[in-house]
């Protein structure tokens, strides 16, 4: 069982994660995705935590891995979205680089990032706000 934190289910599951992978908190982004409206089963991703844990690769079929895993559960399209980027690198690149990087980016693409504040399906901005390391 994880221990509870004073931050709650969130951060229960970060400080679980966090040691399975004997890693430190600014080493680790935690993401989730979720049907609309519906808590996530804690209890069945706790479990199934260190078979993930132990799956993981650095190799290029380990990076599509995770990239088919965050897709979500739809299986038609749908006439809006809600997009979630993730952006991994090996370069060495400082916080101030990326945030005006991304900013760059945001303002090129999306014309804004907007935090959301009902319960959404990416939630890495929802309930964490910024988060460049």
């Amino acid at each position: 069982m994880v221990p509870k934190t004073s931050q709650g289910r969130q951060s229960s599951l970060g400080y679980f994660v966090l040691q399975l992978l004997q890693m430190k908190p600014a080493e680790v982004l935690i993401e989730s995705t979720r049907v609309l409206g519906q808590r996530i089963k804690n209890e069945a991703l706790l479990k199934s935590l260190p078979k993930l844990v132990n799956s993981l690769s650095a190799s290029t079929e380990g990076a599509n891995d995770a990239a088919v895993a965050i897709t979500t559960t739809d299986l038609v399209s749908k006439s809006v979205a809600i997009q979630c980027q993730v952006i991994t690198t090996d370069a060495m690149v400082s916080s101030d680089v990326w945030r005006k990087m991304v900013q760059v980016a945001v303002n090129r693409s999306f014309n804004q990032i907007t935090r959301a504040f009902a319960i959404a399906s990416c939630e890495t901005m929802d309930n964490w706000g910024w988060i460049l390391f």
